[in-house]
């Protein structure tokens, strides 16, 4: 079992990096609870894939880290430790400054920083599901599945373990455990049109917006809050929600989609046009707003 690997500063929100080899991260088919749903997940996604989001290498805070397969054995009621699995309900996974152990969580006495208590599913009581929570440092624990859309940053998920909810799949890049994610975009752009798939970001432009991938000129040459990965919320996917980003716009994309917490989030993306004390312009698309509060 690893750490999440912060992808960007604009994803703090869902993926948080954390000391050493720990970070946050980042959530398809029925939901990934402990009931009769928890089917295996399906074959490999057709979305992009995605850095390694977990790793298990944590001698030196300063290495980089490394994807591993994960250990052998079945992920059903265990938890990926580094070359080990962890009894889930009797053991969590405790990372940090050391390598990855199992500990027992009766002298846990309900710590939790770096304490994965869960790495999928699978792991959890019917009805839960496994996620890391936004105001926990580092680690995983069980969660109703009615409480994941307000609080959870990621939900947890394996290869062959629980199946993510629908309308997002598992991303892994590769390593132990991954998170479930939605397709991202596109985004809705000039003339209210939504963008390709091949080209899924509205960039201003010359005086007007056109639709763009990373690569092209259009991306490149522009700052970070003239990209925008949706414009309304009608953009986002698998029950995410669209807001805008601070702080870090410049590199990044002046919106995004997300799992969403008002307590550690940007405001979100409405619409401009909607009579709404709530919605002020937030931007020179017309229907793009932002939400006060």
């Amino acid at each position: 079992m690893g750490t999440f690997v912060a992808r960007s500063f604009r994803q703090t929100r869902r993926s948080l990096a954390l000391a050493g080899a720990l970070a946050w991260g980042c959530a398809s088919a029925p939901v990934s609870d402990g009931g009769p749903h928890a089917e295996p997940s399906s074959a490999p996604s057709s979305l992009p894939p995605t850095p390694p989001l977990l790793v298990t290498s944590t001698a030196s805070a300063s290495a980089p880290p490394v994807a591993v397969a994960a250990p052998p054995g079945s992920t059903k009621g265990t938890i990926a430790c580094g070359a080990v699995r962890c009894k889930a309900g009797a053991e969590a996974c405790q990372m940090g400054d050391s390598e990855p152990h199992c500990v027992s969580l009766a002298a846990t006495d309900g710590f939790d920083e770096y304490m994965f208590r869960c790495d999928d599913g699978l792991d959890c009581p019917s009805g839960l599901t496994c996620c890391s929570r936004w105001h926990d440092t580092g680690g995983a624990r069980c969660v109703k599945r009615a409480d994941v859309a307000a609080e959870c940053r990621a939900e947890l998920c394996v290869e062959g373990g629980a199946r993510c909810p629908e309308g997002t799949r598992c991303e892994s890049g590769g390593a132990s455990v991954g998170s479930c994610e939605a397709p991202k975009g596109p985004a809705t752009c000039a003339n209210r049109q939504r963008c390709p798939s091949d080209k899924p970001f509205c960039v201003a432009a010359g005086g007007t917006h056109v639709c763009a991938a990373k690569g092209d000129a259009a991306y490149q040459s522009a700052k970070g809050d003239a990209r925008f990965e949706c414009t309304q919320q009608s953009d986002c996917n698998g029950g995410e929600q669209c807001s805008f980003a601070f702080g870090e716009v410049p590199n990044e994309t002046r919106t995004f989609c997300s799992k969403y917490s008002p307590g550690f989030m940007g405001n979100r993306v409405c619409d401009a046009r909607a009579s709404s004390k709530t919605c002020a312009p937030g931007g020179d698309l017309p229907w793009l707003g932002i939400e006060r509060r």
